[in-house]
């Protein structure tokens, strides 16, 4: 443990995690309104189970025995180098809590990464940090690319706030018969692993493994598992994650075969009007980059209104900002030849590379 002097007449005590805190811990994000789905342990649980990164979060204490802040925090393998990450696999995170814990978290994260000899530190606020005096003097850039689309919550899921189209293909997914699952068991997580294994190796992205899905379905609490049939045969699914009043369309997938009846509208649909029958407050669609137009545009015509994301990097051995942004021109060639692996080899690459994905 550090102890170091508060912006106020307290000291802040910093201690790595450890299970006995898990309590304290997710007490104290319920009650930040700022926390997002991934500052919990339940999604400390999840990476860890899965991808065997080290946890090496961080809280910070007053002397009344009060958390002021908390930061997921894991250390990720690389082939040559190591990075501290907060969070992984999601596309927000990072230090949560007042000013004077903030402070004293963020000056132990950059400290952990020179003795951990990390190449980088990458927090994933979401929002700006405070105060950019302190930003500056632990050395962290800011960096923002990455914009999510959001919708705020409970909506009225008419023509006034979606838009037209939208709701006529939804219509022509029901008039036509497509039915919807809605749960979280091992045979929802199954069958949409092999959509979802479909859908990445058609966009030559590395997939997630079975594992994993089956490890989500676990967290019936945090996970939501939505697919669209037709004929005994999934047409289009979605992982909805949800915690601290929000939703986040996690993972989605939709097959090839009969699009035409667009189940894929009617999945985001049922997940939207799920998560405000919930009386949640925001459906968050995820990250995407600003190349991906037409993605996000589809995220947008359900209302969803852009967020610029709120990156921070301190760069220990790394000489520039790690970028990993394949909607980029120059990934296009890699993915093409990704989709076209045999299959046994697109899942053991894929094993490898989501294990090194910040």
């Amino acid at each position: 443990m550090t102890t170091s002097k508060s912006d106020t007449t307290r000291d802040v005590t910093v201690q790595r995690y450890n299970p006995s805190l898990r309590v304290a811990w997710d007490d104290f994000v319920r009650s930040a309104p700022d926390a997002s789905i991934y500052h919990g342990t339940w999604w400390m649980d999840v990476v860890s189970r899965c991808f065997s990164h080290e946890n090496v979060s961080l809280l910070a204490w007053d002397d009344q025995g009060r958390i002021r802040a908390v930061l997921p925090l894991f250390r990720v393998k690389g082939w040559r180098e190591h990075r501290l990450v907060s969070v992984p696999l999601r596309d927000q995170g990072g230090i949560l809590g007042d000013v004077a814990g903030t402070h004293a978290l963020l000056r132990e994260a950059v400290a952990l990464t020179g003795s951990n000899n990390c190449a980088y530190l990458t927090l994933k606020q979401g929002g700006e940090l405070p105060e950019q005096k302190e930003i500056r003097e632990n050395g962290l850039i800011p960096f923002s690319h990455w914009v999510t689309n959001e919708v705020a919550l409970p909506l009225a899921l008419t023509s006034n706030t979606i838009k037209g189209a939208a709701l006529r293909n939804v219509r022509k997914a029901e008039r036509t018969g497509v039915t919807v699952e809605l749960g979280a068991d091992a045979i929802l997580a199954e069958r949409f692993y092999w959509l979802f294994r479909e859908t990445r190796k058609r966009l030559g992205v590395p997939t997630y493994s079975r594992h994993f899905f089956l490890t989500l379905a676990t967290f019936p609490e945090q996970v939501k598992i939505i697919l669209c049939s037709k004929d005994e045969r999934d047409l289009a699914g979605a992982v909805i994650l949800f915690s601290n009043r929000k939703a986040a369309y996690g993972y989605a997938a939709n097959s090839l075969s009969r699009r035409e009846l667009r189940a894929a509208d009617l999945v985001v649909w049922k997940a939207i009007h799920w998560a405000s029958d919930q009386g949640l407050t925001v459906f968050d669609f995820g990250a995407d980059s600003p190349l991906q137009t037409e993605l996000i545009r589809f995220k947008q015509k359900w209302g969803a209104q852009p967020r610029l994301l709120h990156y921070y990097y301190y760069l220990h051995k790394a000489k520039r900002i790690p970028t990993q942004d394949n909607a980029e021109p120059k990934w296009k060639l890699i993915r093409k030849s990704i989709s076209l692996l045999p299959d046994v080899i697109f899942d053991t690459f894929s094993h490898w590379a989501v294990k090194h994905v910040d």
